[in-house]
């Protein structure tokens, strides 16, 4: 809670990325080959960025009374895709980019 969390030079041999966080800057700094699921459930304050050709990355409403929303999708070859990252995050920002 409060902060920032910085992941960079990531080891992409695991299967689950699990996070979660409350007024934290969570950046994560994938090699551009790394091939993933990526599931964020976040509120109306949290701001999330990704590169333009990640286009498969979709946003969703999951509860309209509380706002909040889920932005989920496929990331890389659906060949080399083994690897989960689950984030949880209210009032901060996630940024996603490849190194």
């Amino acid at each position: 809670e409060y902060g920032e969390f910085l992941l960079e030079d990531i080891n992409t041999g695991f299967n689950l990325l699990n996070l979660n966080s409350s007024f934290t800057d969570i950046k994560l700094h994938f090699p551009a080959s790394f091939a993933y699921d990526l599931e964020i459930n976040h509120d109306d304050r949290t701001i999330i960025s990704y590169p333009s050709e990640y286009s498969d990355i979709q946003k969703k409403i999951k509860d309209q009374k509380e706002e909040l929303y889920i932005t989920y999708g496929k990331v890389g070859s659906a060949n080399e895709r083994s690897a989960k990252i689950n984030i949880s995050n209210s009032a901060g920002t996630v940024n996603i980019k490849p190194q």
